[in-house]
């Protein structure tokens, strides 16, 4: 018979390889890009509008989760907690940025204060929006970092990818579709 103190461990062990093992576990999970001094304007937008791209990779939100972590603290003030901030992107002016098809982001004007981004997406839907991404300096753990202070709702271009990828107004994609 197994003596009490070797089922406690081999029940502990089996625990941790479960958890090590299993897809999907907090293990598997990548940490969260953290503001960084080292990030210009531009690689912040650029990781934010790839993770809302791939929203649920490697788990559930988790797109969400990393724009949040890289909104400026107005912007988390104004739009937070995360639970709303996650109802606010599922909202009818934002819900196509989650898992789009495509996006392609243009630098508009930069000052020492204020970075403007141009950010055309094509949404699961087919069809082309675009959202203007304005970003600013904020002070975090003693560094000065870029951060999203803002994004406007959706704008639709009334465009729509055709099958073989070229865009066409909406109207003439009803009769080439």
């Amino acid at each position: 018979m197994m003596s009490l103190k070797r089922s406690l461990f081999l029940a502990f062990a089996v625990c941790v390889l479960v958890f090590v093992a299993v897809p999907g576990s907090a293990a598997d999970d990548p940490p969260l890009r953290r503001p960084d001094a080292a990030l210009a304007p531009q690689d912040v937008v650029s990781i934010q509008v790839e993770a809302l791209q791939h929203n649920d990779r490697p788990g559930p939100d988790a797109g969400i989760r990393q724009t949040w972590a890289l909104a400026h603290p107005d912007n988390q003030r104004m739009t937070g907690p995360l639970s709303r901030f996650a109802r606010l992107l599922r909202s009818p002016g934002y819900a196509v940025l989650l898992n789009h098809r495509s996006h392609r982001i243009e630098p508009g004007p930069r000052t020492a204060d204020q970075a403007l981004f141009r950010v055309r997406i094509i949404g699961s839907d087919g069809l082309a929006y675009v959202f203007i991404w304005v970003l600013r300096p904020a002070e975090v753990d003693g560094e000065t970092v870029w951060l999203t202070t803002s994004v406007t709702q959706a704008r639709a271009l009334g465009e729509r990818l055709t099958r073989s990828g070229h865009p066409v107004p909406v109207e003439a994609s009803r009769l080439h579709g």
